[in-house]
């Protein structure tokens, strides 16, 4: 038996009793047919209480207990149950215990359980009634599908805190900001925020509910601002490294713009030289009678190569299929692990990612340490919003050298993936109590050396890419041009 350390525990009994001795009854009297469907449906009514005990273990229940303040929550395994399951939604209208109409909606197996879960917190029944699955679910399938810039949240998020420091109340900063989001899907998870916290529910497990927009670290400083009181600060902190992790990538699409629009353009003159260009001059070129130059007929084998069909569409198609392979093996934990030990190898752009990681551990660290989340809690969210996977493990590794009282600075010096400068200022910084400082400063630090690295990475990319263009266009004027000129040589 599997026990679920959680607030309030609703026993498996109910559900299993219920269903279970029911269907189980009917079985003993009925044909072997109605055994089987009898016992496929007590598989299904302790699926369901299992996935309900787990909504628990992840503080997704918006009328049970406190949400999880601890390292499950913050788990992969934890963070992986933050999506919503298949568990049916119940709208209901109750009394509250002064007597004041209440509406709302909850996540629950039946109604029975909506009834219960309601008399717990003192709510009178009147109406309930089960939502039914339509546009909305459509919608919630495309809200997870599409991802919500950094951008957006950023802008969000200091919109948010200005309209708190200046006082106002949070439903009103909320509804404000529904009709000035610059993305479409923040303003629906805003309108379903400002809905929870009308009835009475706190901003960071409403938030928790939209775990398809605000990652574990918005909502995590979100609850530090409430148990703190100072949610104007914690949202002004939030949004300004938010801000910077905008800038980073920002600096990081830059970078790249430019040889991918070379690259673009050189395919594209490719295909219409091969297209539309050089069978004119290949046919000119059949009707002399010379012999044609080793330039030329290359140029001639690559255009037909490049217009036969029956060479091109398997090339085409295979290219697809790989691609859209590739990316799924990715997507599993192995590879995703390998792809990101790829990244942090590969000469000199394997510098520049180790160095963005750097920079995102610090800041993200530092930001969750000035907001009052324990360095444990903050170091396992950290390493669950590293993008790349090698850096994540290594994270996962120092939280776990750090339960056994270790400070965090010694298990970092046994990883090289962590610079020596590195843990000496996080030493320094835990024998100061200045930790988050100096986590800060270092981010600045490795954050200027990622700008340097990109603009060296680029002044080398540019004069690389003129010179690889200069050389595709000397092949084909030598290719189509000597043959000419031997042409008027003979007369």
């Amino acid at each position: 038996m599997v026990t679920l350390n959680i607030p309030d525990p609703r026993p498996l009994a109910p559900y299993h009793n219920r269903g279970c001795s029911t269907h189980c009854l009917k079985a003993s009297k009925g044909t072997v047919d109605a055994a089987r469907d009898a016992l496929r449906q007590c598989l299904k009514n302790l699926l369901i209480a299992l996935s309900w005990k787990i909504r628990h273990k992840t503080a997704l229940d918006k009328l049970g207990g406190e949400p999880v303040w601890g390292e499950k929550l913050f788990s992969s395994e934890g963070c992986s149950l933050w999506q919503e399951d298949s568990i049916p939604k119940f709208l209901y209208e109750a009394l509250d215990a002064k007597g004041r109409v209440v509406q709302g909606e909850v996540d629950a197996p039946n109604t029975d359980t909506v009834i219960q879960d309601l008399r717990r917190v003192r709510y009178t029944v009147t109406h309930i009634k089960e939502k039914p699955a339509g546009t909305s679910a459509v919608m919630a399938v495309l809200d997870r599908l599409q991802t919500v810039s950094v951008y957006a949240l950023a802008v969000f998020t200091r919109q948010l805190a200005t309209l708190l420091q200046s006082g106002v109340p949070l439903t009103r900063s909320l509804e404000a900001l529904m009709e000035q989001s610059v993305d479409p899907k923040v303003t629906r998870a805003v309108g379903v925020i400002n809905k929870d916290v009308k009835e009475g529910i706190p901003m960071s497990r409403a938030m928790m509910k939209q775990s398809h927009v605000f990652s574990p670290i918005y909502v995590s400083m979100v609850r530090a601002g409430e148990i703190s009181g100072a949610m104007d600060e914690i949202l002004d902190r939030l949004a300004g490294y938010l801000e910077r992790e905008f800038e980073l990538r920002r600096r990081i699409s830059s970078a790249t713009i430019y040889p991918m629009l070379v690259f673009i353009i050189s395919i594209g003159i490719t295909v219409l030289l091969t297209n539309f260009v050089f069978p004119t001059f290949i046919e000119l070129f059949r009707g002399i009678n010379i012999t044609l130059p080793w330039s030329t007929r290359a140029l001639i084998t690559i255009t037909h190569f490049l217009r036969n069909p029956a060479v091109m569409v398997p090339i085409v198609v295979g290219l697809v299929v790989g691609f859209f392979a590739l990316r799924s093996y990715i997507k599993t934990p192995l590879g995703r692990r390998q792809f990101s030990w790829i990244q942090l190898e590969l000469p000199v752009i394997g510098k520049i990612y180790h160095k963005v990681a750097l920079v995102r551990f610090c800041r993200t660290l530092s930001t969750m340490l000035d907001s009052g989340i324990p360095l444990l809690h903050g170091l396992k969210t950290t390493a669950f919003a590293m993008d790349n996977a090698v850096m994540a493990d290594l994270l996962e590794d120092v939280a776990q050298s750090l339960k056994a009282g270790v400070s965090l600075s010694l298990p970092m010096e046994d990883y090289h993936q962590f610079p020596t400068l590195l843990t000496q200022m996080v030493r320094v910084g835990e024998e100061s109590g200045e930790l988050a400082t100096m986590l800060r400063k270092m981010g600045d630090f490795y954050d200027m050396d990622v700008e340097a690295a990109l603009e060296g990475l680029v002044a080398i990319l540019e004069p690389c890419m003129i010179l690889a263009m200069g050389i595709l266009v000397a092949f084909v004027l030598l290719a189509v041009f000597t043959p000419v000129y031997t042409l008027v040589q003979q007369f």
